[in-house]
């Protein structure tokens, strides 16, 4: 499956030979609610393979498990929120330096290829707060949003 900017790919369930097309400028464009900010979050950069299967057969080797720090959508995803007027926030930083480790601390980041796990999430929760500017508390059970 292609799924580089600019190709079109066949998402699972869709129906066959039905490209979809990676055009985040059309869907920022699309998004017209007046005195709302707008705010693309960039992708997640992937995991070089399944982590808890990679994890599970390097036991000694975490590192046998981490991947680039490149993601091909970046440049992609930032022109389209700059030229739709949106603000970009490039999360790669919070996963990778050079590369992409799958532990970070004592948290297993990727639930899969793709997907973080709920608990690296959480983790995450103040630095995407501060990355939008706004106040953000957390205990054990409560959340409060607030502006600084």
């Amino acid at each position: 499956m292609n799924t580089r900017p600019g190709h079109g790919y066949e998402p699972a369930g869709a129906l066959p030979g039905r490209r979809v097309e990676f055009r985040p400028h059309d869907l920022l464009q699309a998004i017209r609610v007046p005195n709302v900010r707008k705010v693309f979050l960039g992708g997640t950069p992937g995991a070089a393979q399944l982590t808890p299967t990679c994890l599970a057969n390097h036991l000694d080797d975490v590192q046998a498990c981490s991947g680039s720090a490149s993601n091909g959508y970046n440049p992609i995803e930032r022109q389209a929120a700059i030229s739709s007027k949106t603000e970009y926030v490039d999360t790669n930083p919070w996963y990778c330096t050079t590369i992409c480790t799958p532990i970070i601390e004592k948290y297993c980041v990727y639930l899969d290829g793709i997907h973080i796990t709920s608990v690296w999430a959480i983790y995450l929760q103040n630095v995407l707060a501060a990355a939008l500017g706004i106040h953000f508390e957390s205990t054990s059970s409560t959340y409060v949003l607030g502006t600084p």
